[in-house]
């Protein structure tokens, strides 16, 4: 029995719906037995089922990887920073972590709003905290980012200085995790303030593109109202010509009246 074909299922075993996820690792385990692979299915069957806010967490690997990817990347410049204790540079990293995170969290956010008009249930603040906290976890920590990075986590954690999880067959086992007080409240101000600023971008670009065209607009409108001042022009020149050809007209046609009438 091929031990990827083992991995893959522990990775689909953890994007299924946490309430499945029981009759799923059943199953899984069932055919890889079946199949002759006795290690692989007690390595199945010992997976802990995964939090609601984990599922969340893993939901980014599935539907975002190339941003996820991008902000465990900063993890990496952030640890290459701190040993050469390049402050600025740490600072700007920093920031950057900080926007990425935000920036999934809203992704997750509006997700959950598309599932929850589905009738499926979307992800409550404090999953959403608990997402925030995980992902910080994962770019300060090598191997929570392997764990986020592969759709794996069962469990959220927190960053407390050294080292937060541990292996445990494969996948790490959590530490005590303490959540912040009003970190349901960061989470949902979170996702709104990077949609606000999603909207604003989006008005902005917007407003630029819309503008422009009032630019172009008024530029044609100069030029029709030059082309109707110069046919306003025409028209006045040949209504004076019209006139004085009816004048020509009726003098010519009097005299020529007159030179019939004589006797």
């Amino acid at each position: 029995m091929p031990s990827d074909w083992v991995e893959e299922l522990v990775t689909l075993l953890y994007r299924v719906d946490p309430e499945d996820f029981v009759t799923e690792r059943a199953r899984y385990a069932a055919q890889v037995r079946a199949a002759g692979d006795e290690v692989g299915a007690a390595r199945l069957r010992r997976l802990p089922k995964p939090t609601i806010a984990a599922s969340w967490v893993n939901r980014l690997a599935v539907h975002w990887p190339e941003e996820l990817e991008q902000l465990l990347a900063v993890g990496e410049s952030l640890r290459e920073a701190t040993s050469t204790r390049d402050r600025s540079r740490l600072a700007a990293l920093d920031r950057e972590r900080r926007t990425r995170t935000d920036a999934l969290v809203s992704l997750l956010w509006h997700l959950g709003e598309e599932e929850a008009a589905a009738g499926r249930r979307g992800p409550s603040p404090e999953s959403l905290a608990r997402v925030v906290e995980m992902l910080t976890a994962a770019v300060m920590d090598p191997e929570v980012a392997e764990q986020v990075r592969r759709g794996q986590v069962a469990r959220t954690v927190v960053h407390e200085g050294f080292g937060v999880v541990g292996p445990d067959d494969g996948v790490p086992a959590p530490t005590v995790r303490h959540l912040r007080p009003g970190a349901d409240q960061v989470a949902r101000a979170t996702a709104d303030l990077v949609d606000a600023e999603n909207r604003l971008t989006a008005a902005t670009d917007t407003v630029g593109s819309l503008e422009s065209m009032v630019t172009s607009l008024d530029a044609e409108i100069a030029a029709l109202e030059h082309d109707r001042d110069a046919a306003r022009e025409n028209l006045a020149t040949w209504q004076r010509t019209r006139t004085e050809a009816e004048r020509a007209v009726r003098t010519a046609r009097q005299r020529l009246d007159a030179l019939t009438d004589e006797p």
